[in-house]
């Protein structure tokens, strides 16, 4: 949605879109119930039972109960080597799909180009931020950028970590105490970098900034925040 708006004595052309299904929970439910309905050829010698289904976005020899129109399945870790996982996750962007209004970002939905429209910083923050500083400069560093093109190295390593125990993360507390505690890591963050890459379309080179807030601001409330400064409902100079 395109909305004209005038703010601070200027004019803006601001795009909505609310990207329903696509948060790292629903995009978990999504990935876990393409694995079940497009299952993935058996070339990892993995003696699977009834109603067991391999999955390329989980540990290695990981098994997890997951409930999949009424009933429990069972989903099977297997080796990420090939990007298996990412291919899972570009599914689930229907890139495809008719795009009533061009140009569009996913899912046929309408979106201004983020490689050629925009020249400004970016910022990612919440799940974001919470997935990817354990591995950069630490969840206490409130903001730190890096590449897509990092994102990708980092996604790639921690997707064949698990083969070797996750023993290249060792030296780095924070990161191992994610690893452990979080099954969905290279689930989540081959999903992050699929939003970002596949999905926005951002190039590679292109810096992210990821932040917990923006001038001392906590970025959590931005949306509401902007929609009560654009309504003239109150403003505070940052």
């Amino acid at each position: 949605q395109r909305v004209p708006k005038s703010f601070n004595g200027n004019e803006y052309v601001l795009f909505q879109h609310s990207y329903i299904n696509y948060g790292l929970n629903e995009a978990r439910k999504q990935i876990n119930n393409y694995v079940i309905d497009n299952p993935i050829p058996n070339a990892h010698g993995v003696q699977l039972g009834q109603d067991e289904y391999l999955h390329p976005c989980m540990p290695v020899g990981s098994r997890q109960d997951y409930l999949h129109e009424g009933k429990t399945v069972q989903l099977v870790g297997v080796t990420d080597p090939e990007g298996e996982c990412r291919r899972v996750v570009h599914a689930i962007f229907y890139k495809s799909r008719a795009c009533s209004q061009n140009p569009c970002s996913f899912n046929g939905v309408y979106q201004p180009s983020l490689a050629t429209a925009f020249d400004a910083d970016i910022y990612a923050f919440s799940y974001i931020f919470d997935r990817i500083s354990p591995f950069r400069l630490g969840s206490e560093t409130a903001t730190q950028d890096l590449t897509l093109q990092e994102l990708e190295d980092l996604t790639n390593r921690v997707c064949v970590a698990d083969e070797s125990a996750f023993k290249e993360f060792d030296t780095v507390a924070e990161a191992k105490s994610e690893l452990r505690d979080v099954k969905e890591m290279c689930m989540d963050l081959t999903y992050i970098y699929g939003l970002l890459e596949y999905g926005y379309g951002i190039q590679k080179d292109r810096k992210i900034n990821l932040t917990k807030k923006i001038k001392n601001y906590e970025t959590g409330w931005c949306l509401g925040a902007s929609i009560a400064v654009l309504e003239d409902r109150w403003y505070i100079e940052a």
